[in-house]
């Protein structure tokens, strides 16, 4: 069974441009669900949180996944997850259903993580959310998240009856087998033994002239303008480049990064003689090595990377500046603790000359965007205000029109291949060429780009001579009479076997006859398959033949000798089991999230650009 559809909604457009938004806003909302928020600071988190994940699952292919901005799965799949969420959140306080703090603090206490002895250890929880710098209230957030998700699963996992009759159908249907004869007769045979005459050629074009229409062709003239026309005459000079990199430094800055390391051990005589290793300068390598053998509780853990701003106060205070420095022994949860500044990444300023040109296009491009934004208001003035001819629109825009050959929908030219601009151009071609002049006329796509056209020539889509299409209609008249040929035999074939007679009518040896057990999930046959598990189970060792065309177009005739199942084991029956509940179970939910969305209502900011 697949999983739960998800609410995948269209937001590819939307994605271009929320990225650049919210590094700046995480403050402010990506979208309103039925009036409640989800922040871009949400959206920014669980996106890195994400890629975490998928980094650990696809490791090699992760650079390469992230860098290629065209695919926006794994960003569709975060805010899906951020609407779902709350969803199903607002459906729990909907129903009056809440999660209350003991049962979360049940389930802390039951994570093998956080347990010694068996029992729940206050350090071990303390350790974790100081290694980790998770924030307890996120923990249990999460948490609650799993709570929620567990008893919603338990409402329709669990409400399930299910008989064992009912389970025994599932798993006959899974594991049947099926013994078939088949009568084959190949439709290329067919088609190789067919003849015509010029006469029926001539006959069936004149009978099908409507079905041989050439298509409508245009020629046209037309300026494409986007805002890389107007980006390569604008000029930068070095003061703006200058006061971009100064008002952005952040941009161009790689923080400092520092990464500690901790030794823990129970006993303080123990603490006392690594401290004293540290000081003589021994590899801390050596002396986990050494210690891990003589001190059964001796723990050492490399922290991850850190900004400044990111150091728990506790490290913070013990003054560690130095690459390779260690700390005084300090009591941190009930243990003695040693740090080690492991290696540090200093505060890095990209020089401006590195990123001059980039900073450059970035200007370039924000240019070019208003001065062509300006130009599109002054085109469509100009337009609205008075008849504009080709020389002045040539003239404003300092561009020469460009001149198409005919073409049709199915060859557009490349450089204006856009659907909606074809279809508009086919749709309304007449309207296009006026007899008192020509009418310019625009069009702006969803890329951006703006076109300028005026229709040239209008060439109506006529009926094909019979010499053009002379060998398409061979090739109908010879698949029509191959088909009608193989029905015609195929048809007398059944009821010979039906009969029991010799299919002396037959010629060249053309039938093939086999006996073949197929599966129910068999890889390679297709259609066959499916039709022989459409026959009835009742059919089989009865006199019945059924025919089936397969993607070749043969003809097939199928008599149904035996249906089967082998005898499950006791693992097969649980696996049977456990499948039949999950496909219920996904249905329910299924169908309680589509109803949750359906309902619901999705408000984008509109400060985001779409």
């Amino acid at each position: 069974m697949n999983k739960i559809i998800s609410l995948v909604i269209i937001f590819s457009i939307f994605f271009t441009s929320i990225f650049s938004y919210f590094i700046n806003n995480t403050k402010d909302y990506i979208v309103l669900v039925n009036g409640e928020k989800i922040t871009a600071e949400q959206f920014k988190n669980s996106l890195i949180k994400e890629k975490t994940i998928f980094q650990e699952k696809e490791n090699e292919n992760f650079e390469k996944f992230v860098s290629n901005k065209k695919d926006t799965d794994l960003y569709l799949n975060v805010l899906n997850k951020l609407i779902q969420e709350k969803l199903i959140n607002q459906y729990m306080k909907k129903i009056k259903f809440y999660i209350k703090k003991e049962e979360i603090f049940h389930e802390i206490r039951k994570i093998p993580s956080f347990q010694e002895n068996k029992k729940f250890s206050l350090r071990k929880y303390q350790k974790f959310l100081f290694v980790k710098r998770v924030h307890p209230d996120d923990l249990e957030k999460e948490i609650s998240k799993a709570l929620i998700n567990r008893y919603i699963n338990k409402i329709y996992f669990d409400s399930e009856f299910i008989l064992p009759e009912e389970i025994k159908e599932f798993s006959d249907l899974f594991l049947q087998k099926r013994k078939v004869e088949l009568f084959t007769l190949p439709f290329s045979y067919y088609r190789k033994s067919q003849k015509f005459t010029n006469k029926e050629l001539t006959q069936y074009y004149e009978n099908n002239k409507n079905k041989f229409f050439s298509d409508d062709k245009l020629k046209i003239n037309y300026i494409k303008l986007n805002q890389l026309f107007f980006f390569k005459n604008i000029i930068v000079d070095k003061d703006e480049i200058k006061k971009f990199y100064n008002e952005k430094i952040d941009l161009f800055t790689t923080p400092e990064k520092i990464q500690y390391s901790m030794i823990q051990i129970r006993k303080k005589e123990e603490a006392d003689k690594v401290l004293k290793m540290l000081s003589e300068g021994t590899d801390i390598k050596k002396i986990v090595e050494r210690f891990t053998k003589e001190i059964p509780n001796i723990n050492y853990e490399k922290l991850e990377w850190m900004k400044e701003n990111e150091i728990p106060k506790k490290i913070l205070s013990l003054g560690l500046k130095n690459k390779g420095q260690f700390s005084k022994i300090i009591n941190l949860f009930s243990e003695y603790t040693i740090f080690i500044l492991n290696d540090l990444k200093k505060k890095k300023i990209t020089p401006i000359e590195l990123v001059k040109k980039e900073i450059e296009n970035i200007i370039r491009n924000e240019k070019a965007r208003k001065e062509f934004s300006k130009f599109k208001n002054t085109i469509y003035t100009e337009m609205k205000n008075k008849i504009i001819t080709i020389s002045e629109i040539e003239k404003i825009v300092g561009k020469k029109f460009t001149k198409t050959e005919f073409f049709t929908r199915k060859n557009i030219p490349e450089n204006i291949k856009n659907n909606k601009f074809s279809e508009i151009l086919f749709k309304e071609k007449k309207s296009f060429v006026k007899k008192d002049g020509i009418k310019i006329k625009t069009f702006e796509t969803d890329e951006n780009d703006l076109f300028l056209f005026y229709i040239e020539e209008y060439k109506k889509g006529k009926i094909k001579s019979f010499h053009e299409v002379k060998n398409v209609i061979i090739e109908k008249l010879v698949e029509q009479k191959a088909n009608q040929s193989i029905e015609n035999d195929g048809n007398k074939l059944v009821h010979y076997l039906e009969e029991k007679k010799n299919p002396t009518f037959l010629k060249d040896n053309i039938l093939y006859n086999s006996k073949i057990v197929f599966q129910r999930f068999e890889k390679n046959f297709d259609i066959l398959l499916n039709e022989i598990f459409k026959i009835p189970v009742s059919s089989q060792n009865k006199l019945m033949f059924y025919t089936i065309r397969n993607e070749k177009k043969d003809f097939i005739i199928v008599k149904l000798i035996n249906v089967f199942n082998s005898k499950p084991k006791m693992e097969e029956k649980n696996f049977f089991y456990y499948q039949y509940k999950i496909m219920f179970n996904n249905l329910n939910l299924e169908s309680l999230i589509l109803n949750l969305y359906k309902n619901s209502r999705l408000d984008f900011n509109p400060r985001i650009e779409l």
